[in-house]
């Protein structure tokens, strides 16, 4: 059979070669069309190390000394400092509340816009990291609140009390590869670029993306930091409530009989926000979920245009071909050979024509630099982050595409010709 293929494809050389054409172009720009969906859905799926339900973020405003309501015999530490403690002693008490901790800042929130970074180093090998800083001293535990991953055992991360707060620090698992060449580093020394003091690795967790649907491009470090430090109306109360509490009952809790309560002094809008709506404020603001929409719609158009194309393509090749059917049929041929043998010449074609087009988009994926890897992300989960498995990704779904439309533009066709007698077709050829 397949020598009679060939055969038959060589004889209609003229009409395939057409074919083919329209096959190489197509699996040329459904192959640009297809890689920056597998790059957002790959980086999409990729865990983000920690958990986002039930998780919720608190922060006070405070007057300034232009306000009319500011006072300046409460504005000192010792009185904003147990203020923001008795705050922090409120929410802990809440019989919703499963875990609590305290962030610096914003830039120590997961898809915020703020952002911190330095270079950490051991001896000679220095690495961008982003930082995020927590207040130890306010009680509770930040990593324990969003869920951190320890590295090692796969539990949730809790602070190391083996090591001084002062010098502990904690950094995420690809970091400690980056810089160490294994996660065993429990108690060996790092320091921050432009500070002398020296630091000690108190745990390392699991790989954290902190911005939703994009690729990291460092490491994450976490080291403690003071309430007076970061600031009383920059530091962000964060907690997880248990399991099976219904939110929208805490949240009204919260604001008509915990906020009020602390509104003294200068102290004023004890705010409350979900880590969910942070994330979708994130995506909208960043622009990450009109780009989705946008790269969707537009695949999705070109799928549908190529869909239709292919099969009308292969369909009124085989109708073309109802003569030839029939006198199969006559002599003959049972349904399922004549499409076998029509699939496979549908097979052949496409495959033919789904090499030249790759070979095409090799040379000009080298030519732009697309194999070009970055030693920094090399490690990372990321399949943006790989070009030679993202090149071979994308070309296996383009061309499952491809094979898929084309027999399917073969199946029915030929089957509905198979069923006609071969007198009716006879006179079609």
């Amino acid at each position: 059979m397949i020598k009679i293929i060939f055969k038959t494809i060589w004889n209609q050389r003229k009409q395939n070669t057409w074919i083919m054409i329209e096959l190489i172009l197509v699996g040329f720009f459904l192959w640009k069309s297809i890689n920056p969906l597998v790059g957002i859905v790959s980086t999409g799926m990729v865990n983000e190390g920690y958990e986002d339900s039930r998780l919720y973020c608190s922060q006070f405003s405070m007057y300034d000394k232009s306000s009319d309501h500011y006072d300046a015999k409460t504005d000192n530490d010792t009185i904003n400092h147990d203020i923001f403690m008795r705050v922090v002693n409120a929410i802990k008490q809440c019989p919703e509340v499963e875990s609590y901790g305290v962030a610096s800042g914003w830039f120590s929130v997961p898809n915020s816009t703020n952002y911190r970074g330095n270079s950490i180093s051991c001896d000679t090998a220095h690495h961008t990291t982003q930082i995020y800083g927590m207040c130890h001293e306010a009680g509770g535990d930040l990593m324990k609140a969003y869920k951190f991953k320890d590295a090692i055992t796969g539990k949730t991360m809790e602070y190391n009390n083996k090591i001084s707060t002062k010098q502990a620090v904690y950094i995420s698992e690809q970091l400690a590869k980056d810089i160490f060449g294994t996660t065993n580093v429990i108690g060996k020394s790092l320091h921050f670029e432009g500070d002398p003091t020296t630091l000690k690795v108190a745990g390392v967790f699991k790989e954290v993306n902190t911005k939703t649907h994009t690729t990291p491009f460092a490491g994450l470090t976490l080291c403690d930091q003071t309430l007076k430090d970061c600031g009383y109306t920059n530091a962000i109360i964060c907690f997880r409530l248990k399991e099976g509490t219904d939110a929208i009952k805490f949240e009204e809790k919260f604001k008509h009989h915990i906020a009020p309560r602390f509104e003294v002094g200068n102290f004023i809008n004890l705010s409350l926000i979900s880590m969910k709506h942070i994330k979708k404020d994130f995506m909208e603001n960043d622009g990450i979920n009109n780009q989705c929409r946008l790269q969707i719609m537009m695949s999705g158009f070109f799928l549908i245009c190529v869909f239709l194309g292919m099969v009308g393509t292969f369909w009124i090749r085989c109708n073309n071909r109802r003569g030839e059917i029939g006198v199969m049929k006559a002599i003959g041929y049972s349904t399922n050979r004549i499409t076998t043998q029509f699939i496979t010449e549908a097979f052949i074609i496409v495959t033919i024509a789904f090499i030249v087009s790759i070979i095409l988009m090799l040379n000009i994926a080298y030519m732009q630099d697309f194999f070009k890897i970055d030693p920094v992300h090399i490690n990372y989960p990321y399949l943006s982050f790989h070009p030679v498995k993202m090149f071979a990704v994308v070309s296996a779904i383009t061309y499952i595409i491809m094979i898929f439309i084309s027999l399917l533009g073969t199946y029915i066709p030929v089957r509905r010709a198979t069923k006609a007698l071969p007198a009716d077709a006879l006179k079609e050829e």
